[in-house]
């Protein structure tokens, strides 16, 4: 094997620790293992790609991007496997830093046409070699300074799944571009003013880059702002609707109190006069009305207070309702908060349960404090799986609970099992002070 022709190689396989670093700029923030842990790693696994793939080549006198497509596979595969993200969005980092490598590949080509024609050697010149590791830093450099941090913003804040699987194509191209333009024979560059403008051609293919990663940015940014307003609106629109129905229910219990003051004046006097049948009478009637009202529900009033809404809601659609509302008067938690999930979660549980058949509705409801900072509430009900499957639409209820949920930094599960639906929901809470 040919040492010198070795020795080129390894220099040309060598643009490999630029275009690593170029990949991992954006993804520090996502590392599965430590950050020294994954350069040693990543360094020792190149540097043994590097060594094998240069001494096939040399061994073999074969063109390096004949190893090229084996290389790209066998990094992605590492590079997904050391990081925290989903693969479209590891897809788009890796053909971005790709992109980039060819791009300076090629301009160094381009700068070295004269020197590829003086070397018939299969492998790069030293000079195009040592030209594509510098616009390579470069480009680095300004990328790590530029636009790194706002890639990893899209990574760690952008979460739709469908454009992140379909802008990656986008730096493929570039890629696949920048390759398949190397000449067969640099001395085609030298001719007219080819060199010039190809020179011209990379620079505005680099800049282009650049640009559409930070136009992804921008509409990216302005798409997750929109929807955290319409989110916020959402939740500001179902809290809303809870404080009406509490008020209501305030006002409710307000006139009934009035009421029972005069129940009692009807009472006493009944009693000082001894007529003991006019007052059985009027006892049997108001013990009747009483039976009529719901029980009490739970210690803390304003979450009684939107059960009991419910409660009564439930019995006049004759759906069942089990609540063990295991909760303390004082919450550790603004009262609104739980008011509006627990609203939301019954609501849709009840009207789920409206197309069934009388005998087969039920719905129950579980909320209580699993520890002084932990509180859990379960809602599950039975649903017709035919009307189910009709509705496509999301509804904002569940939008708003999920909100509230990714606020308090607590976890959201929903299962189905033989027609029954279940929200599990686990919020993490500070003491109150």
């Amino acid at each position: 094997m040919n040492i010198e022709l070795f020795a080129r190689y390894l220099l040309e396989f060598s643009l490999l620790y630029p275009s690593a670093v170029l990949c991992y700029l954006p993804m520090r923030s996502c590392l599965r293992y430590r950050p020294g842990t994954v350069a040693a790693i990543v360094g020792a696994g190149l540097t043994a790609v590097i060594a094998a793939s240069s001494w096939a080549c040399a061994r073999f006198l074969l063109p390096s991007n004949t190893l090229l497509l084996p290389i790209l596979l066998l990094s992605f595969a590492f590079y997904r496997f050391t990081l925290n993200v989903s693969w479209e969005k590891a897809l788009f980092v890796f053909s971005a830093s790709a992109a980039y490598a060819a791009q300076c590949t090629l301009g160094a080509f381009i700068l070295g046409a004269r020197a590829e024609m003086a070397s018939p050697s299969t492998a790069l010149d030293p000079f195009t070699s040592l030209t594509a590791l510098g616009l390579t830093a470069l480009v680095a450099l300004v990328y790590g300074l530029r636009l790194a941090g706002r890639v990893s913003w899209l990574v760690q804040e952008f979460h739709s799944r469908r454009v992140w699987r379909t802008v990656w194509i986008l730096p493929f191209l570039f890629t696949f571009i920048s390759i398949i333009f190397v000449p067969q024979d640099p001395a085609t560059i030298l001719v007219k003013r080819i060199q010039g403008l190809g020179l011209l051609l990379v620079c505005l293919s680099l800049l282009l880059s650049f640009m559409l990663t930070q136009f992804f940015y921008r509409i990216a940014s302005e798409l997750t702002l929109n929807a955290r307003l319409m989110q916020e609106n959402q939740v500001l629109s179902a809290e809303s609707m809870r404080y009406a129905e509490l008020r209501s229910y305030m006002e409710e219990t307000a006139l009934l109190r009035h009421d029972y003051r005069q129940h009692l004046r009807v009472l006493t006097g009944l009693a000082e006069k001894g007529d003991l049948e006019p007052l059985r009478a009027y006892l049997r009637q108001y013990t009747q009305d009483l039976s009529d009202q719901r029980p009490r529900l739970c210690a803390n009033a304003a979450v009684d207070a939107i059960a009991g809404h419910y409660d009564r809601w439930a019995r006049r659609y004759e759906t069942p309702v089990v609540w063990h509302l295991d909760l303390p008067k004082e919450l550790p938690m603004p009262e609104v908060d739980l008011c509006m999930l627990l609203g939301n979660l019954v609501e849709n549980a009840l009207t789920a349960s409206q197309a069934l058949p009388v005998q087969e509705r039920s719905v129950r409801v579980d909320c209580r404090m699993l520890s002084g900072t932990l509180l859990g509430l379960v809602v599950e009900n039975r649903y017709d799986e035919a009307s189910a499957n009709r509705r496509s639409e999301r509804g904002v209820g569940l939008v708003s609970v999920e909100a509230t949920v990714h606020r308090y930094h607590g976890r959201m599960i929903t299962q189905t099992h033989q027609q029954l639906f279940s929200v599990n929901l686990l919020l993490s809470l500070q003491p109150s002070s």
